[in-house]
């Protein structure tokens, strides 16, 4: 009885193997993990003005504001003022959707003056980038992640298969376990099907001094206007022990 031999002989399937391996790899695909991963919209000036004005009435003055990425790119904010006093809050928001879609954050902040640093979902890994960079009065993580490259491990498993260097990587961890970061605040919900609660529990773990965690029950991945009263209330308790 003779033995049939394999369609392809192992250097080609090995080759075949190392070929996707190289294709799916960041240094080749990256566009392809950016198109999988994040979900920015466009959003119109005339729809930001429109979306945030009736906040006028909770503070002295709303205007955008335009300027350029690193890579050239026109960005457009919006920048709200309670007072000319008050700190700066910069407001990093999360994945998929525009400012437009972060109103009742910004309701939310409008009260609470000291907060500066203050991310929401992927928002939170600039946000501690940006207290890495510079001296911050406060940090607040809401609903975020250790890094970007655990939430992408968790949610594309060969992703494993590659040196951590080959990614772009925003990292809370490393952003708050210093003893000398600013007080932090953690946000979380129990119901974030998005980032586990555990994501909260374990940046709070990892950090050091200076910090608070705020677990709401039932709050999903995006805050919603029944959850406003306890968002403001975390971020005006955790303004009052600053």
């Amino acid at each position: 009885m003779t033995t049939s031999k394999p369609r392809f002989p192992w250097p080609y399937q090995l080759a075949l193997i190392v070929f996707v391996w190289l294709a799916l790899s960041p240094l080749v695909a990256l566009p392809l993990y950016q198109k999988l991963l994040f979900f920015p919209e466009v959003c119109q000036v005339d729809s930001l003005v429109r979306h945030f004005g009736p906040l006028s009435k909770l503070c002295s003055s709303i205007k955008t504001v335009n300027f350029k990425s690193t890579s050239n790119k026109q960005l457009t904010g919006c920048f709200l003022v309670l007072n000319p006093s008050a700190p700066v809050v910069l407001l990093s928001h999360g994945n998929a959707g525009n400012l437009t879609h972060r109103t009742i954050l910004a309701e939310a902040l409008l009260p609470s003056s000291k907060i500066v640093a203050y991310g929401e979902s992927l928002g939170c890994g600039v946000a501690a980038e940006l207290s890495k960079l510079r001296p911050v009065k406060a940090i607040v993580l809401q609903s975020g992640f250790p890094s970007l490259m655990w939430a992408a491990h968790d949610r594309l498993w060969f992703t494993w298969l590659y040196p951590h260097s080959w990614f772009p990587d925003l990292d809370c961890v490393s952003a708050v376990k210093n003893k000398d970061h600013a007080p932090l605040l953690i946000i979380h919900g129990t119901e974030d099907v998005a980032f586990s609660v555990s994501y909260a529990k374990l940046i709070y773990e990892k950090a050091s001094d200076q910090k608070r965690l705020v677990i709401i029950k039932g709050l999903k991945h995006n805050v919603d206007w029944n959850d406003l009263a306890e968002l403001q209330n975390a971020l005006t308790n955790f303004r009052l022990s600053l």
